[in-house]
């Protein structure tokens, strides 16, 4: 749902990075989990407000600077049962890691590893066999097809770019 920041202040604000729509939306969740996915902290929160370059918040775990920055650079989760519901044919993000990568083609270009966010669009991360990582623009012009279902992605995109 998001990345962990820098401190902000002495008392433990941090900063949080979302990777949702809307930055506010973390808000209606009142425990955050921070950490890896094979390791994560439940935090109560406290309060957040939106700030320039994402949200500040407080949780009432952390009581101070020194602990705000031990949790700088982790991940930010909500469990999936929590979310809200989706409409026909929508699907978060979340959903598109793990998705196999084929161009019109239909040649093979792996497998969505992440999601970056860039200040022009988002852009998905693909990692081949090979560990080598393709990034790819996620725009209406490069995405053709989100199969969900199916578990794939097509993409107007050379294996050569």
């Amino acid at each position: 749902m998001g990345r962990v920041g820098a401190p902000h202040g002495l008392r433990g604000a941090i900063r949080i990075h979302p990777f949702t729509r809307s930055l506010m939306s973390l808000a209606d969740f009142r425990f955050w989990w921070i950490g890896s996915l094979k390791k994560k902290q439940r935090f109560e929160l406290n309060k957040t407000k939106v700030s320039q370059d994402g949200l500040i918040t407080t949780f009432n775990e952390v009581a101070d600077r020194t602990q705000a920055e031990e949790l700088k650079g982790k991940s930010v989760y909500v469990p999936r049962a929590l979310f809200p519901e989706l409409a026909e044919g929508e699907f978060y993000w979340v959903d598109l890691i793990g998705l196999g990568v084929v161009n019109l083609r239909g040649e093979n270009l792996g497998k969505i590893n992440h999601l970056l966010e860039t200040g022009a669009n988002q852009v998905i991360v693909v990692r081949d066999k090979m560990g080598c990582d393709r990034l790819i623009p996620y725009i209406q012009r490069v995405v053709s097809l989100v199969d969900i279902n199916s578990g794939r992605l097509v993409v107007d995109w050379e294996t050569d770019y």
